[in-house]
């Protein structure tokens, strides 16, 4: 009698479907949570923007009328430059005057635009007095 170590053709092709049939649930999932996750850090980053802002006020009775005045005081109001171009977590944070976003001495509207829509589907402002909102993106 011979003894079988192998595996059938069968039997490989079974392992195939299933893995195949498993990959196809969970990558659309992880997909959506890297989504949520990316768009709930772009909201928590306009947050602390905010924050800094709000404090920058509190101090000097204006608005900064420029990004860089947070960064460049002692102590500085906020330690991450975020309106550097970049991404963070899949979302580009614009604070300079494009597109109806921008500070002023008395107001200021900061920006969250995903990269792609595979980063983030929601685009965010937010605007004096902390207002966050969702807005259209494309």
């Amino acid at each position: 009698m011979k003894n079988k170590h192998a595996f059938s053709f069968i039997e490989m092709m079974v392992v195939v479907a299933i893995v195949a049939i498993i990959t196809s649930i969970a990558v659309p999932s992880l997909l959506k949570s890297r989504q949520g996750a990316n768009q709930h850090a772009a909201q928590s980053t306009l947050q602390t923007i905010s924050a800094a802002i709000e404090t920058y006020f509190t101090t000097f009775m204006t608005f900064p009328d420029d990004y860089n005045n947070l960064l460049n005081t002692s102590p500085p109001f906020i330690n991450v430059d975020y309106c550097d171009g970049q991404a963070h977590s899949g979302y580009e944070i614009n604070c300079a005057g494009v597109g109806g976003s921008g500070m002023t001495t008395t107001s200021y509207t900061i920006t969250a635009n995903p990269e792609s829509s595979t980063m983030g589907v929601n685009c965010y402002r937010i605007t004096p007095g902390g207002v966050l909102s969702s807005v259209t993106c494309w």
